[in-house]
């Protein structure tokens, strides 16, 4: 630094403090992803919740004969219809066997398998989805109903 003129030793603190600058602003703008990341997580983890208690309510009624099998499930599907999100987040129901039960979107769906279904990613969506069954997250790469 001692043989460094007056000029190029301001231009190197001043190039210090962008790259420093720069430095933060990517440290902030990836803590905010991961903060809106953890935040969708949150509002999808409390929607199961609610949806996972709203199911088990019905079946109390079958269990208690206030109310038969199949309405109870009609019941229940028809009551998560319209379970959402977040500004797009939405829930759809299969079982165990990517049959599809309950699409809030499209439901000529509704009785497919959808074991086949591969999404962008190259994830065979529903099976996948099936496989995880109480595991408390999952990442999915699926077009929504606004973009298709």
């Amino acid at each position: 630094m001692k043989n460094m003129t007056l000029n190029r030793k301001l231009a190197s603190v001043i190039a210090m403090l962008w790259l420093g600058l720069i430095a933060i602003g990517i440290l902030g703008a990836w803590q905010n992803r991961t903060s809106m990341i953890n935040d969708r997580r949150d509002q999808l983890s409390t929607l199961i919740d609610e949806a996972y208690m709203t199911t088990e309510h019905y079946a109390d009624l079958v269990k208690n004969k206030m109310m038969s099998e199949n309405e109870a499930k009609r019941l229940a599907l028809d009551s998560l219809i319209a379970a959402r999100y977040g500004p797009d987040g939405y829930i759809s129901v299969s079982d165990s066997h990517a049959i599809i039960l309950m699409h809030p979107f499209k439901p000529a769906m509704v009785g497919k398998d959808m074991s086949s279904f591969v999404d962008s990613g190259g994830n065979k969506l529903f099976l996948d989805i099936a496989k995880a069954g109480n595991k408390p997250a999952g990442e999915q790469v699926i077009r929504r109903p606004a973009d298709s």
